[in-house]
């Protein structure tokens, strides 16, 4: 794990060593949060998430299944940009008719 000082993140990791997946909170946060950022090799630039959790083993968890979820995207030639398991709990999903009026809005569940 990497010990470096970084001006805008508190406990930086290195979880790998080579900067494929890093884990970190940011700083000045009420509540901080374990965040990820992940390189895929073979894709240009990083994916970050928040890992949604203060629990460090728990963070650690969430990138490695992150990290290896685009890794397989990538292998197979699929966008790694696009809906991830994570995120399948957040799906849009039509609203009903309201009294005969459609709305066209769109709701998160």
């Amino acid at each position: 794990m990497n010990e470096q000082e970084y001006k805008a993140y508190d406990d930086y990791h290195d979880l790998r060593g080579n900067g494929d997946i890093v884990i970190y909170k940011r700083r000045q946060h009420k509540h901080p949060r374990w965040n990820v950022r992940v390189k895929v090799h073979g894709q240009v630039g990083y994916v970050t998430k928040s890992c949604r959790t203060m629990d460090f083993e728990a963070a650690k968890r969430f990138s490695e299944d992150l990290y290896y979820e685009l890794e397989g995207r990538s292998r197979r030639g699929e966008s790694i940009n696009g809906l991830l398991s994570v995120d399948r709990t957040r799906i849009a999903v039509r609203l009903p008719m309201v009294s005969g009026y459609d709305s066209g809005r769109w709701s998160r569940l």
